[in-house]
């Protein structure tokens, strides 16, 4: 009787262990998922300062005025 006892209760802590280990690993995919959109985020910004700046210069304000102006 007291092994079946101890075998209900090693399921049943078992049970939780592998519940808390999913729990885990889906709070981790969560957590990777918001990192890898901001570094994405990040890197199109960057992409795109690059891109403005190879296309105008690194005063991109005085460029733009300049062809405005100019006839």
């Amino acid at each position: 009787m007291n092994t079946d006892i101890a075998t209900i209760w090693i399921q049943v802590v078992t049970g939780l262990a592998v519940m808390t280990g999913l729990g885990l690993v889906v709070w981790e995919l969560q957590q990777v998922k918001t990192l890898t959109r901001a570094q994405l985020t990040s890197e199109l910004f960057a992409i795109n300062t690059s891109h403005r700046d190879a296309l105008m210069g690194e005063n991109g304000s005085a460029a733009l005025a300049s062809s405005v102006l100019d006839d």
